[in-house]
């Protein structure tokens, strides 16, 4: 997680970050779950800095969850 805030930082994160700042050690690591509402907060939330879910969040074979998604879409337009 990172330790600095960057220039880029959505106000959302911010607060995110003081909600939740009782989860966090000294270390800036999660000692409990913390669940967000969508794909975007959680990374911006790691990382502080404004970022965008669907291109941070890779499955185990390196795809994003916007490709995942819009395969899956393409796949079920199919039919």
């Amino acid at each position: 997680m990172a330790h600095d805030v960057t220039g880029s930082v959505p106000v959302c994160v911010l607060k995110n970050r003081e909600k939740f700042a009782d989860r966090l050690n000294p270390g800036y690591e999660l000692t409990s779950v913390v669940l967000f509402s969508s794909t975007s907060p959680t990374p911006g939330f790691l990382m502080d800095a404004s970022t965008n879910g669907k291109k941070c969040w890779l499955t185990a074979n390196n795809i994003s969850l916007g490709d995942l998604e819009r395969t899956e879409f393409e796949f079920n337009s199919d039919f």
